[in-house]
């Protein structure tokens, strides 16, 4: 997989994990995984 391929999935999927966290009446998660620095790019 490219690099930028990585990125663009990595951001897609932190995308989708905001909307998690923002989920009304209770957010389904606690944190984003994906979330800055947890991205690959950033190790």
């Amino acid at each position: 997989m490219s690099d930028k391929t990585r990125r663009n999935t990595e951001s897609l999927l932190s995308q989708v994990f905001n909307v998690a966290l923002g989920y009304d009446p209770r957010p389904l998660l606690d944190r984003n995984p994906f979330g800055r620095p947890g991205l690959a790019s950033s190790r």
